[in-house]
């Protein structure tokens, strides 16, 4: 943000966060959450001309940082430091052996046919009634091609949280098929 409109705007972004329900009993972070305030509204301001529009953005960003404020300073008070220092010291290289796993026998888990069927006909009848959302495409890039959310965004050309939605409702609809024991 500009200067200029940073100084501006801080009687305002003081105001606001002071207002804050959340702020109450965490005065001492007021620093911290003006520092993320003005951080987080970058140049947007220099772009806003309408007062009421800056003071409900302003509004909206003061409230998220307030939260994300007092979190980061609970998480930090959370843990104590000596046992941080403590844990950075340890040697974790016997606590890596419990943890090996080997699968015993098959590899592959082999599933009833007929139900591997009703979720191929379900999926495509799913496929069908919304073709826009591509979900066959979809459940080859991720379950049969083992590509990341990352990849399958860009590939069907959507974002990130939609492929997410999107996978978790095929991965309703196996649940559903196959009586919650896929997960």
């Amino acid at each position: 943000m500009d200067k200029l409109l940073q100084t501006k705007y801080e009687n305002l972004i003081i105001e606001e966060i002071t207002q804050n329900e959340r702020y109450k009993g965490n005065e001492d972070l007021l620093k911290f959450i003006y520092e993320d305030v003005v951080a987080r509204l970058g140049n947007i301001l220099d772009n806003i001309t309408d007062e009421t529009v800056v003071k409900s953005y302003i509004d909206r960003i003061v409230k998220l940082s307030v939260i994300t404020t007092i979190k980061k300073r609970s998480i930090l008070l959370s843990a104590p430091l000596d046992s941080v220092t403590e844990k950075s010291k340890a040697d974790y290289s016997n606590y890596y052996n419990v943890f090996n796993y080997t699968p015993s026998g098959k590899s592959n888990i082999n599933l009833d046919s007929s139900l591997t069927e009703k979720l191929k006909s379900e999926l495509q009848v799913l496929a069908d009634q919304y073709p826009q959302k591509e979900y066959i495409k979809l459940y080859n890039l991720r379950y049969i091609e083992k590509k990341s959310l990352e990849t399958i965004s860009d590939e069907l050309n959507i974002s990130q949280s939609q492929a997410a939605e999107r996978l978790y409702e095929l991965t309703a609809l196996a649940k559903r098929i196959f009586g919650n024991e896929v997960s």
